[in-house]
């Protein structure tokens, strides 16, 4: 007998993680926030200009250019966001990898030093694993180790230690940067269970297991078309088929 159910049901969730951990300082709202949202929007408009530009004139200089002094000053108050854009867009403002190169680490040095712990710092993490074309792997592992060592923010702290264990293991590793990958990620989780990096890792361990091609669907609860309820394993012998289903 070959039995077809049509079932409106959420994919199985891994076990449940552990919920992540507050940070014992509570964060303040930066009073210089507002000015760089204001500078962002004027950001977004500089950039729409530059592409209108562009059409007419290839040659337009870029964008950026023009803001860097005044996120440059913003920087310059404290503000640590703008200081992040700095690093991130030197390589509009600066010519040639050297000099490039030398002004991104020198503004990701400053932010790491000053910022290492802010709520936002774990943008400090990708933004570093995003500049390849002027960071090799020692430079990289300077930065994250140096701001999983200052930060006192648990997620800035697993998020560093997770893109270490990454770029260590690259292809460019030798055992020695192998081992101390391997460490990282006992480190993790070891110590960082209630972090997000941890929970994502579970997360994919659990679809690999448990999702994958050929394995055995989870058991599950649900109610059918007549609002009868039931389980998965109810089933069990027979064709089942799976029709999932939403408004997205």
């Amino acid at each position: 007998m070959i039995l077809t159910a049509l079932l409106m049901l959420a994919l199985a969730a891994p076990p449940s993680a552990a919920p992540i951990r507050v940070q014992d300082k509570q964060v303040q709202a930066d009073p210089l926030d507002a000015e760089f949202e204001t500078l962002m929007k004027e950001a977004e408009q500089a950039n729409t200009d530059y592409l209108e530009k562009r059409k007419a004139d290839p040659k337009t200089p870029r964008w950026e250019i023009g803001m860097w002094s005044k996120f440059e000053a913003l920087a310059d108050k404290g503000h640590g966001r703008s200081m992040l854009w700095l690093a991130t867009n030197a390589h509009r403002k600066f010519e040639g990898k050297t000099e490039i190169t030398s002004k991104k680490l020198e503004l990701y040095g400053k932010l790491i030093e000053k910022f290492a712990s802010a709520d936002w710092a774990e943008r400090i993490v990708g933004n570093v694993l995003n500049e390849k074309k002027y960071f090799g792997m020692q430079e990289m592992d300077k930065l994250l180790s140096q701001l999983k060592s200052s930060s006192k923010n648990t997620e800035v702290q697993a998020a560093a230690l997770d893109a270490l264990a990454t770029i260590l293991s690259g292809t460019s590793a030798g055992d020695a940067e192998r081992k101390r990958s391997a460490e990282y990620k006992d480190e993790l989780v070891k110590n960082y269970q209630d972090s997000k990096v941890v929970a994502r890792m579970n997360a994919k361990a659990f679809r690999e297991q448990n999702l994958a091609v050929g394995k055995p669907v989870p058991d599950f609860a649900a109610k059918d078309i007549e609002g009868a309820a039931f389980k998965l394993s109810d089933y069990k012998g027979k064709v089942v088929l799976l029709d999932f289903w939403g408004f997205w």
